[in-house]
């Protein structure tokens, strides 16, 4: 049996008495109007706040995707234009290399630095970003780039002492390009939608698709420069050619009626036609019977690089279009987060007014 406990002085503590439903109601209604009235809206209000303070939260958190994607949509414009002029300056070396230093020499120097200004702008884009913050993934690839640029005084000297195969220095250059078109391919993991998730996928297609064009034009810059009759070559060429037909069929998937018919109207042009006869003078083999030709070379270049500066066109449109769509959704978000907390706080103030 349970002995009760004792207070100091040798008093029992007190039992407490049990609860007396019908004493509670009468205290109800005997309290002041306003009272009752806060008990009876004390849970649809905690609710409302919670369903509310929820609302604002996710909505906060979208709002927050949209302007890192905004970010990550103006690092990759910086992006797109270091590579397109790596692409040229690719292309340059190789055509430079091919000819043994004999041709396009002159026009290295104007060409570095075009592709060292927007160097500039890329790191300088790229420090405006909370890079600590990135996914390890895109943080290896923004390292990668950070080395290849480093490197790119050390190719330069190789190549004008010509201390360097066309294929390796080539090689370079596509490496750097794919650890940069890596880090506007971490874009797809940030969509939010599927109209943004869209633009992204054609977005990143059109970029893909440019690189096998630039590839393509640096490979011919090579071929034509010394004429050679292997298969190999031939296939390497094909190859290409079929990759870029993919990409921009995947280009033209993703992307609205608007952006597709600028791309057919920018690549309408009869350079295009006089591309596929070059193309079919390295498919069919009979560019390999010819010798070189500075002539032809030249001709090639002027001719792949009309074509990635269209390509680039469209590209500068599509990124622009993405600009503006995440910009809209992400001031959109930041309205229903104004409007959600406004609300919240007007229903609580009136509450208590009416209380």
């Amino acid at each position: 049996m349970d002995i009760p406990r004792e207070r100091e002085g040798g008093k029992k503590a007190p039992r407490s008495l049990p609860i007396d439903p019908a004493e509670m109601f009468a205290r109800l209604q005997n309290s002041p109007i306003g009272q009752r009235m806060m008990l009876a809206l004390a849970l649809p209000i905690a609710g409302f706040l919670m369903l509310a303070l929820w609302g604002v939260m996710d909505q906060q958190r979208v709002a927050d995707d949209m302007r890192h994607l905004h970010a990550m949509t103006h690092l990759a414009t910086k992006v797109s234009g270091l590579v397109h002029e790596i692409q040229r300056e690719r292309g340059l070396s190789a055509a430079f290399l091919g000819s043994k230093g004999l041709d396009f020499g002159a026009m290295q120097a104007q060409r570095h630095a075009a592709t060292d200004a927007q160097a500039e702008l890329f790191s300088q884009a790229l420090a405006q970003l909370p890079t600590e913050r990135f996914a390890p993934r895109l943080k290896k690839r923004i390292a990668e780039v950070r080395d290849d640029l480093a490197n790119l005084s050390a190719w330069r000297l190789e190549a004008t002492q010509l201390q360097v195969a066309t294929e390796v220095q080539s090689a370079r250059y596509s490496a750097l390009i794919d650890a940069l078109l890596g880090i506007v391919r971490e874009m797809h993991l940030m969509g939010n939608g599927a109209e943004l998730s869209r633009a992204i996928y054609a977005y990143v297609n059109l970029m893909q698709a440019k690189e096998m064009a630039g590839m393509e034009r640096a490979l011919g810059a090579t071929y034509f420069s010394a004429p050679r009759g292997d298969a190999s070559a031939r296939q390497v060429f094909v190859g290409l050619t079929e990759r870029q037909s993919h990409f921009l069929e995947q280009f033209r998937f993703y992307a609205d009626r608007e952006q597709t018919e600028f791309l057919e109207q920018a690549l309408s042009n009869d350079n295009l036609a006089e591309i596929e006869q070059m193309r079919a003078g390295v498919f069919l083999g009979t560019s390999g019977k010819a010798s070189r030709s500075t002539r032809i070379v030249a001709r090639w270049i002027d001719l792949a690089s009309w074509k990635i500066d269209q390509m680039k066109r469209v590209e500068d449109r599509v990124s622009q279009d993405l600009l503006d769509a995440t910009l809209s959704a992400q001031r959109g978000a930041e309205k229903v987060v104004l409007w959600s907390g406004g609300a919240a706080v007007v229903a609580m103030a009136l509450t208590l007014l009416i209380a």
